[in-house]
């Protein structure tokens, strides 16, 4: 197997946390797009051109980044981007506010739930036509040690139990991640490629516009 070089990688990834119970949240940064023939192309672009006279050189990046919050074991899987940050962390403080309004109470010396059935916070509208739900959930550990926690459901695919320590851990999260810096801090892993790599070059008397690469679809399409 060849070592692939700079332009050949798909996306770069980094694990963010582990929700417990098979979960986990990544931060993943779309390293490669396919352009209107369905060929994949790498998000570094260099231009050469000559305006006014001159030769001149451009750079152009185009990569896409998102969070996703998976279970990989069920093949589950949703992406948050920057347009559900704020949406999810108003539903997340929502979900907290079941930590301490009495929807957990100690009977006879056991956790139990009150009026559990009314409590639920849904975040739809997110990539792919997926949605979330949160609802409290009594999770039971190995000891029998019971735990406050929040069960995540992944569309009607799969759920997540996170316990309560946890779920405050992802509220941290959410309320202070930055994804573009974070996604240009992961970029700048993969170095600066050689000057000249992917180059495209033409003659411009006017402004240079270089059109846009994006292109709509869910990120996890291939």
């Amino acid at each position: 197997m060849s070592i692939p070089i700079w332009y050949e990688y798909d996306k770069i990834t980094d694990d963010l946390m582990f929700l417990g119970n098979g979960g986990i949240i990544q931060m993943i940064v779309q390293l490669s797009n396919r352009d209107k023939n369905g060929i994949r192309e790498s998000f570094h672009h260099e231009y050469a051109y000559m305006k006014n006279g001159e030769n001149l050189n451009s750079i152009k990046r185009n990569y896409r980044f998102f969070m996703a919050i998976s279970k990989p074991y069920d093949k589950a899987s949703v992406m948050v981007t920057i347009n559900d940050i704020i949406l999810f962390r108003e539903k997340i403080n929502r979900a907290c506010k079941w930590f301490d309004d009495g929807t957990f109470v100690i009977k006879n010396n056991e956790l139990k739930l009150m009026n559990a059935s009314r409590k639920i916070v849904a975040i739809s509208g997110l990539m792919e036509s997926k949605w979330v739900t949160l609802n409290p959930v009594i999770i039971i550990k190995e000891d029998q040690t019971q735990i406050m926690g929040i069960r995540m459901n992944l569309y009607d695919t799969s759920f997540i139990d996170i316990t309560i320590d946890n779920f405050y851990g992802m509220k941290y999260l959410f309320e202070t991640i930055d994804m573009f810096t974070l996604a240009s801090n992961m970029v700048s892993y993969l170095g600066r490629p050689e000057f000249g790599t992917n180059m495209t070059s033409f003659r411009m008397d006017d402004e240079l516009t270089i059109p846009p690469t994006n292109k709509k679809g869910g990120f996890f399409s291939k």
